[in-house]
């Protein structure tokens, strides 16, 4: 049998934040679609939003790259976040289902709450700044 070696630092935060990004996006586009009929290239000129309000709406393509890449950003650094924090806290490794699924619930809390200009109950009113 052979022993498979240790994924690296950098490997870790690579998969953990890809990984991450495809799922949240895909939720995204998905929820975002059924909530109030946003198609993907909305719902990433609505995270662009954050840098440029409604005028993100207007931006077409270059504003959907805009939240496309600050989507991502912001995925490899929660994932970077985790992978450090398991330099001191080794349980987050040996528990990593449990502690990244509570890790993972207090981010959507953060940036649903906290981070985000336009929370999710909010949304309803988007439409308006997209026909603007």
């Amino acid at each position: 049998m052979s022993k498979s070696k240790p994924i690296t630092l950098g490997a870790a935060i690579f998969y953990g934040g890809l990984i991450a990004g495809i799922l949240d996006a895909a939720d995204g586009f998905v929820a975002y679609y059924f909530a109030a009929g946003f198609n993907p290239i909305q719902v990433l000129q609505f995270i662009a939003s954050g840098f440029y309000g409604a005028a993100a709406f207007q931006k077409g393509i270059s504003g959907a790259l805009v939240g496309l890449l600050a989507h991502f950003f912001i995925a490899f650094a929660v994932a970077a976040i985790y992978v450090g924090a398991t330099r001191f806290l080794p349980m987050l490794s040996r528990e990593a289902v449990m502690w990244g699924t509570i890790y993972g619930a207090a981010v959507f809390i953060v940036m649903n709450f906290a981070v985000s200009s336009y929370p999710l109950p909010r949304i309803y009113n988007l439409p308006n700044a997209i026909a603007a």
